[in-house]
């Protein structure tokens, strides 16, 4: 037997992790790998927990292109093999490639490569993809995410090849991971959702009370299961902002800075598409201080108790939950103004923006949305709790605001996959000719099922376990600190192992 791993940037030391978990605990001694970032490729080579068979890099993958020829005949091929129905989504869901982000930062928009360069970076990342798998005939690939077009490939081509593939995700409870093996559409978990609403299946009583304690803590206590994500530890305000300017705390961002002016021009991977240009870096945070200093104080507006209203938490973007699971809701300009468009009359529509997006968007993107007379926008240091549990109606791409939705009781609209659109409580639009209709019915037909949310629960829990995943993703110390983070993913590998049939 043989693992594939997608070792990506900081999630490369955790998926070793899990490399060395299968290894002691279940034989699977041989492994390979599509990695991210060439550090990590070149801690994967020197490191002798494991024996990777094949460890392909990212960016020499990408780098072959400018050998590449371009062949017309074989992308034909390809798309009739491999297409979702046709190439396009594997390179719109790349955010370096098509937007220049990540090396930029945003608002900054604009493809690295003209379309015919496109096409043979496509052509040459699939042909070794398919190389690599037929070469080393994976037992399963474990993906943290598919957020770029290598491992959306290597995904889609598993798949295709029938090799077992399993997606991480985040069940939106904290402390919890789950996986899937379909994330458009979470086929898997909808279906055990409907038979256990059917009483096709019968959960032990364990995972029925579990369920029960998961949703009551919840509802007495609500908790976000991304604290980094809320706004006390993101710096929404001017004075957080420019707290960097204080004496003490100059030496981390100079420290930083001249770290990554010596990677940029004598490190090892100074020719990788996926390094940042430190001078680019610099101007783009100078310019969201700049942003953060000039403000948007004239912009928010007060929330007003005595209104009906319904709620729109604004998404990351660019982000994999935009690019892949809502392609056609990417312009949220566009999705605020027609669902303001869509609400009784009275309504206003109150919009918040995403902690981690505070001084990243211009003054321009908010002055469109008060464009619109019945949207609000709301101060990013109102938690959301606070807004939901004072809606009428919660609307969101496929965030996580929709799901707290439903543990508050709330009607709630998603306009992108989202593995809890199987609830009846959640309405998915997926046109913009239905939504008026949608929020008619889930305002005025609304009704709210503990039983059904509980049976939704149970489902989500067989695939998902008590892995703190996150917590990990941040850890500084992750490449010397092996062992404990084998510890802490086990639960994970068992999950997997369970479903391989090896236990």
């Amino acid at each position: 037997m043989k693992g594939c791993f997608l070792l990506q940037r900081s999630f490369a030391p955790v998926g070793h992790a899990m490399a060395v978990v299968f290894k002691k605990k279940y034989g699977i001694d041989k492994h390979c790998a599509l990695v991210t970032v060439r550090n990590n490729y070149f801690f994967l080579k020197n490191q002798t927990d494991v024996i990777y068979t094949n460890l392909i890099l990212d960016e020499d993958i990408h780098a072959a292109h400018k050998d590449e020829k371009l062949d017309l005949g074989y992308l034909q091929w390809l798309e009739k093999e491999y297409g979702i129905p046709n190439l396009w989504p594997y390179l719109t869901i790349d955010r370096i490639l098509l937007h220049g982000q990540f090396l930029r930062s945003y608002p900054y928009d604009q493809p690295l490569y003209n379309h015919n360069n496109l096409l043979k970076i496509l052509q040459v990342t699939a042909k070794k993809i398919i190389a690599f798998l037929d070469t080393e005939k994976p037992t399963f690939v474990f993906l943290p995410a598919v957020g770029s077009l290598a491992p959306l490939l290597l995904y889609e081509i598993a798949r295709k090849k029938g090799i077992p593939v399993f997606l991480g995700e985040f069940s939106r409870f904290k402390n919890h991971y789950m996986i899937t093996e379909n994330p458009r559409g979470f086929s898997s978990l909808r279906e055990r959702f409907l038979k256990i609403k059917n009483k096709e299946v019968r959960p032990p009583k364990q995972t029925a009370e579990y369920a029960k304690s998961l949703i009551r803590s919840y509802q007495e206590q609500p908790t976000v299961y991304d604290e980094t994500a809320t706004p006390d530890r993101q710096p929404i305000s001017r004075h957080k902002q420019l707290k960097f300017l204080l004496p003490s705390n100059l030496y981390q961002p100079i420290y930083w800075f001249l770290k990554t002016l010596t990677d940029y021009y004598f490190g090892r991977q100074t020719k990788d598409y996926t390094q940042i240009n430190p001078w680019f870096y610099l101007i783009d945070r100078l310019r969201k201080k700049c942003r953060v200093l000039i403000g948007y104080d004239d912009l928010y507006d007060t929330m007003d108790e005595n209104e009906d209203f319904a709620y729109f938490s604004l998404s990351l973007e660019p982000e994999l939950n935009l690019l892949f699971y809502s392609p056609f809701a990417t312009d949220q300009i566009n999705v605020i103004r027609q669902l303001a468009q869509s609400l009784p009359v009275h309504y206003k529509l109150y919009v918040k923006e995403h902690p981690h997006m505070v001084g990243d968007r211009p003054r321009r993107f908010y002055k469109a949305i008060k464009k619109m007379p019945n949207v609000k926008l709301i101060h990013p240091s109102v938690k959301n709790f606070d807004i939901i549990q004072k809606s009428k109606l919660v609307a969101t791409v496929n965030g996580t605001a929709g799901w707290e939705a439903v543990l508050f009781k709330k009607p709630s609209i998603t306009f992108g996959e989202v593995f809890y659109n199987p609830l009846s409580m959640v309405k998915y639009c997926t046109s913009m000719h239905d939504l008026a209709a949608i929020v008619k019915e889930q305002l005025e037909s609304f009704s709210y099922y503990e039983q059904e949310l509980h049976n939704f629960v149970m489902a989500l829990l067989v695939d998902t376990v008590p892995v703190d995943m996150i917590q990990l993703w941040e850890r500084r110390d992750r490449q010397t600190d092996i062992d404990k983070m084998a510890q802490a993913v086990e639960p994970l590998v068992d999950l997997i192992a369970k479903k391989l049939k090896l236990i």
